[in-house]
């Protein structure tokens, strides 16, 4: 194996890992009402997983973001 091969697999993987944490930041402020935040986490997530060259993964970030910004539209305006 060349070393092209083993670092295109290596920046493969980091960039699903970064999507995936990503995704794991977004859930973590769905979970605390802050569509607005989680769905520009999907977003970026989406942008990484573009990068990969993983399309199922991308898909996902994207549907989720799409949820994401339907939750904000229909969440109650914050109590000041």
């Amino acid at each position: 194996m060349s070393d092209d091969e083993h670092g295109g697999k290596q920046m493969s993987s980091f960039l699903i890992k970064k999507g995936d944490y990503l995704c794991t930041l977004a859930l973590t402020h769905s979970q605390g009402m802050e569509y607005n935040k989680a769905k520009g986490f999907y977003m970026q997530a989406a942008g990484w997983y573009k990068k990969a060259g993983a399309t199922d993964k991308m898909n996902d970030a994207l549907r989720k973001a799409k949820a994401e910004d339907e939750k904000a539209k229909n969440a109650p305006p914050p109590e000041v």
